[in-house]
């Protein structure tokens, strides 16, 4: 990770869009980061939805988890139900704790950047564009990941993080403002050891 985002001794806040116990390339990228992280010395602290059998707060691996919302959350809901949970309980939590970077996706990264100006990174796992995401997701939820990728992707931070290079080169063909030396790569944190 590059040292010029993250320094000794910080509070980090990691906003997935999913988060275990849906198990995935963004879930496990999450976790082994925040683990990363935590064992780097920072404090770090996952923030993510309500989900059934799990406890709204706890630690585990060094990092601390924070579920938050008026209701429980799955993939199998819809957009408009994880976005009225998150967007209800969030910023609860995030208005109460001042972190030194947030590090969000892109629909969590506009719901941070209209709360308040902090220092804001983008995170990346993927990018869908209007054809996939119609054909994988349906019309409406289609349509809907556009808008968001496309109000994000414009969406002003202090740095991008691409979990694989031609994904960083694939944001910076859709957004020539992008700064090459402030999209970083990260890759897909799979702990094989």
């Amino acid at each position: 990770m590059s040292p010029y985002w993250i320094v000794s001794d910080m509070k980090i806040a990691l906003l997935p869009e999913y988060f275990f116990p849906h198990v995935g390339g963004m879930e496990t990228w999450t976790y082994e980061v925040a683990r990363e992280l935590s064992r780097r010395g920072q404090e770090v602290s996952v923030f993510t939805y309500k989900a059934h059998g799990h406890e709204d707060s706890k630690s585990t691996n060094g990092f601390r988890i924070v579920r938050n919302g008026p209701f429980y959350v799955d993939r199998s809901h819809s957009y408009i139900r994880r976005a009225l949970s998150l967007s209800t309980g969030l910023p609860k939590s995030l208005l109460r704790e001042r972190f030194d970077r947030y590090l969000a996706s892109p629909s969590l990264l506009l719901l941070c950047r209209s709360l308040r100006s902090w220092p804001l990174f983008s995170v990346w796992h993927g990018w869908y564009g209007l054809k996939y995401a119609v054909a994988s997701k349906g019309l409406m939820k289609g349509l809907a990941r556009t808008v968001i990728e496309q109000a994000a992707l414009q969406t002003e931070t202090d740095g991008t993080i691409a979990v694989a290079r031609h994904l960083k080169d694939l944001l910076l063909g859709k957004n020539p403002r992008l700064d090459e030396r402030e999209v970083h790569v990260v890759h897909g944190g799979v702990n094989l050891g």
